[in-house]
């Protein structure tokens, strides 16, 4: 391989060789050095193989390699002001340089100091910035091109072998970066890219976001525009919440529909000082997923429960851990037991009915799974009624004891759920013409009710009450 290029000194201190060359051939004589470079991060270098796949908007800024001229090498740096190198006899050394100078006839550039190393050798540079390009290569069947690339030449002592590790450090922090905001802006701006583009390019959730920069108006969510303001993050915010309602709800989902729920996040920011006063990104990304998602099933139960444990103060979580989180805790069953005498079959009948009506209205009300343990209607895969009764107790969220008439079993069970630690409810059934509570209950608050009416009416009060005391909403 022949680099040629423009020999000089980069402000006055290394010795570089600037031009372009083949990236192929740049890839196959040089090699990563890892006393200093990072490992390889194979999701960049898949990102760098699909952008040269897709041959548009290509460009690679230059990329950054050394080389240790050896002790006894014929070629020296030179410590004269006036020359770069000083060259002596090849003596088999795997680089030969010849030199030349350009002259402007009028005086209308500086004079250059042209250069043409030819490395014999494979491996022989040190990579220092554009490790994941040239690796991309490496690994690509993709055709050739000419990239720009600058060669420092460093002399073969410990002094110079720590520069190097300086200079890739400097190229890696000191720069500063566009952030993310910045760079969004310039592809949100309208008018710029075609929808099209835009899929193509970065896809399809970027797409929806732009959508949404373009036809949001801040001036209707005050407490988020003041916030984005702040923390200069419209576009990102955008950005996360349309990625990862595309990653959930597919392309069923629209700039129209989002705009549409975004109100109810701004609603409850405005009625909540705790979650204004800590308000992030993450969180304001995850609102606005469950305030979109399934039609909004989830929203007050997510609202609720960061309220309840105050998990508003988080900073800096991952917003899909929160959803994941959230959502493992609330697809769980609340499942409710119910200890009760045995009076005739319509009666349990209608006490099924009446609490798997009361189950499904809380579910559908507060974005719950609240289910029932059917009443007597044991399928005991050990045949073992007393011990399935058990299991059941121990499984349940709620226990509730129908004690109108003192049955010696309802107390059984009741005493091994007070044990366990649960909350229960205890019904007193007026049409059943009750009898004085034992002593057992004389201090447990009891609830009467008449009619199967009546008896969702005072399950549904008390059971929310439990929910809401276990901050479930």
């Amino acid at each position: 391989m022949t680099l040629t290029g423009i020999l000089e000194r980069s402000l006055g201190g290394f010795t570089c060789l600037r031009g372009f060359a083949s990236i192929k051939e740049l890839a196959k004589h040089s090699r990563a050095e890892f006393s200093y470079q990072r490992e390889l991060n194979k999701q960049h270098i898949e990102e760098i193989k699909y952008y040269l796949g897709q041959r548009e908007y290509l460009f690679f800024p230059e990329i950054i390699l050394g080389h240790r001229l050896a002790s006894d090498a014929p070629i020296a740096l030179a410590q004269d002001e006036s020359q770069l190198l000083n060259i002596g006899e090849k003596k088999n050394y795997p680089i030969d340089i010849a030199l030349t100078e350009a002259k402007s006839r009028k005086g209308a550039f500086k004079n250059l100091k042209l250069a043409s190393f030819t490395i014999e050798k494979e491996s022989l540079l040190l990579r220092i910035d554009g490790n994941h390009r040239l690796s991309a290569i490496d690994q690509s069947d993709e055709r050739d091109y000419q990239v720009p690339f600058c060669l420092i030449l460093f002399s073969d002592n410990d002094m110079d072998n720590k520069q190097q590790s300086v200079i890739f450090h400097y190229i890696n922090s000191r720069g500063l970066p566009l952030t993310l905001e910045e760079n969004l802006l310039a592809v949100f701006q309208k008018d710029k890219f075609e929808d099209g583009e835009i899929r193509r390019h970065f896809g399809e959730g970027f797409l929806l976001a732009k959508h949404l920069f373009d036809s949001i108006d801040f001036d209707h969510i005050p407490h988020i525009a003041e916030f984005c303001k702040k923390e200069k993050c419209r576009c990102s915010l955008l950005k996360n919440i349309t990625e990862l309602l595309n990653e959930h709800l597919g392309e069923n989902c629209s700039a129209a529909t989002i705009k549409s729920k975004i109100h109810k996040v701004e609603d409850i920011i405005a009625n909540s000082e705790d979650i204004k006063n800590h308000l992030s990104v993450s969180l304001l990304t995850v609102m606005c997923i469950f305030a979109v998602k399934d039609n909004g099933k989830w929203f007050t139960a997510f609202i609720n429960w960061i309220k309840g444990n105050r998990l508003y103060q988080l900073q800096n979580i991952n917003p899909q851990s929160m959803i994941d989180l959230f959502e493992q805790i609330y697809s769980n069953e609340i499942k409710i037991f119910v200890a009760m005498p045995y009076y005739d079959d319509s009666t349990v009948d209608d006490y099924n009915a009446s609490i798997e009506e009361t189950c499904t209205e809380l579910s559908a009300q507060h974005g719950l799974n609240v289910q029932l343990f059917p009443i007597m209607r044991v399928n005991a895969p050990t045949g073992d009624l007393i011990q399935d009764i058990f299991q059941k107790i121990d499984r349940c969220s709620i226990f509730i004891a129908d004690i109108t008439t003192n049955n010696a079993n309802v107390l059984y069970e009741f005493g091994y759920a007070k044990g366990k630690g649960k909350d229960y409810i205890l019904l007193l059934n007026k049409d059943k013409n009750p009898t004085p509570p034992k002593s057992d209950y004389h201090n447990e608050l009891r609830h009467e009710f008449q009619g199967y009416q009546n008896l969702k009416a005072v399950l549904k009060t008390q059971i929310e009450a439990v929910l809401k005391e276990r901050r479930y909403f």
